[in-house]
């Protein structure tokens, strides 16, 4: 299926590349720029929409040229294009959808619009073509004018605040009241694949998607039985100290299939094997610059130094894995170590161009400080 989306005021194609999350063969963002964005200094500096490069002189307020970022590093900071988003906060007229957790989201009220909510809660909106909607479970714009579901909090109630997403569930509305002023956010369930939100016990809980045996996603040592779909889930328990393998109660923790996440939607650390190790290691050379280009002598402390993976959480959506790696690095000259978070991502979203890359790099920390998303 051939998939267009439309800019409304400032179009960046993007051919053959895949949106985080969202595949598509031809693309184009909403951009914010304003239609007469001004030079306040002269040489390039970024327009308010953080998408945009301005190059401007001494003599006027207006450009002499215009530049959209490109796909490869779309985030404008400090007078360049960059590849590492949040740095640029938009000015006004930028998007106004309210961010509640990372991912996509469809938008409440236009069924074909949706956005893609980084981990800075910055949000980039997008637009499918005329005649298509959009389909939250595909993650793509369909033909045609369903699936549909318009959310319109103006008819919410105190006691009807929260309202569920129609054509899926896993999304839901919060109607937030602010003196009979009505605003919509969106959510979505904690663990998407698994839960669906109930509107009347006001929570996502365990849907039946399929018969069998599955884990809960929230406890290692409990299962829910589905005799088919939309079932009923039977609860069982696990001994303590045990955990579900996926098909029977094991000793062994590690045979926890899904490990719980923490309320950033991240799971529980642990030390860094499978393919959290295989994306390091192939990182590696990347990480390992990256840290170093914080030095005052980047070559010296790349000859001098070493790294290895301590600790990782990671967090799965829509085909796309990131990874926050607690990284040390060690120095022989003079025998010192530091210790780095690095968040990694790997999106898988496009079989043909997958991406696998270091996103961001935050340090030194502190020995033992917690991961958390940044």
């Amino acid at each position: 299926m051939k998939f267009l989306i439309v800019s409304l005021l400032a179009v960046s194609v993007v051919n053959g590349i895949s949106v985080r999350g969202f595949a598509n063969t031809n693309a184009v963002r909403i951009t914010y720029a304003r239609n007469d964005p001004k030079c306040t200094a002269m040489g390039p500096q970024c327009a308010d929409d953080c998408r945009t490069l301005l190059f401007c002189s001494s003599f006027s307020s207006k450009p002499l040229s215009i530049m959209t970022c490109p796909a490869t590093t779309p985030h404008c900071f400090n007078g360049a294009c960059t590849s590492t988003a949040g740095l640029c906060k938009t000015g006004p007229g930028g998007s106004t959808f309210k961010c509640t957790d990372e991912g996509i989201f469809p938008d409440p009220s236009d069924c074909t619009r949706f956005h893609i909510c980084e981990a800075d809660s910055t949000a980039e909106d997008y637009q499918c073509d005329t005649g298509f909607v959009f389909n939250s479970i595909l993650k793509s714009c369909q033909m045609g004018k369903t699936p549909c579901t318009k959310i319109s909090c103006s008819r919410a109630s105190e006691a009807n605040t929260f309202i569920a997403y129609a054509s899926n569930p896993t999304y839901y509305a919060f109607c937030m009241n602010d003196n009979g002023v009505f605003s919509t956010l969106m959510f979505k369930c904690l663990y998407d694949k698994f839960e669906e939100f109930d509107a009347k016990a006001k929570q996502c809980q365990f849907k039946c998607k399929a018969k069998g045996t599955f884990q809960n996603p929230a406890d290692c040592g409990e299962s829910f039985s589905c005799s088919g779909v939309n079932a009923k889930p039977v609860t069982a328990k696990c001994p303590a100290g045990w955990v579900f393998d996926g098909t029977s109660c094991n000793r062994d923790a590690d045979t926890c299939v899904h490990k719980p996440k923490g309320s950033d939607g991240f799971s529980a650390p642990e030390p860094v094997d499978g393919a959290a190790e295989i994306l390091f290691n192939k990182l590696k050379n990347a990480i390992h610059d990256k840290i170093c280009a914080l030095d005052n002598d980047p070559t010296k402390c790349k000859a001098d130094t070493t790294i290895t993976a301590d600790q990782y959480r990671e967090k799965s959506a829509d085909e796309v894995n990131t990874y926050l790696v607690s990284v040390t690095l060690t120095k022989t000259n003079p025998s010192t170590t530091e210790v780095y978070h690095v968040k990694l991502i790997s999106d898988l979203s496009d079989a043909q161009a997958p991406i696998e890359e270091v996103d961001k790099i935050d340090g030194p920390k502190s020995v033992g400080e917690e991961l958390k998303p940044f």
